[in-house]
């Protein structure tokens, strides 16, 4: 199976840099929520329950958007 893209450049450049990129963001996603779960199963022993609460809640927001938009983190 063959897929193929086209833009119609500079119009949808925005569309074209989204399709280009989409890997590099979901490596960053990727990246980010393995820190934060390391940073939640793994505290440093100066770590604040406060910072740990943010952590795990930042980590609730990014799998919500992750879920809403019909993604998967592990391919």
């Amino acid at each position: 199976m063959k897929a193929t893209l086209e833009f119609k450049l500079p119009e949808e450049q925005t569309d074209f840099r989204l399709a280009l990129d989409g890997g590099d963001w979901w490596s960053v996603c990727y990246t980010l929520n393995n820190w934060l779960r390391n940073e939640i199963k793994h505290p440093h022993q100066d770590t604040s329950e406060d910072t740990l609460k943010a952590y795990e809640e930042c980590r609730a927001v990014l799998t919500d958007a992750i879920n809403k938009a019909n993604l998967d983190l592990y391919l």
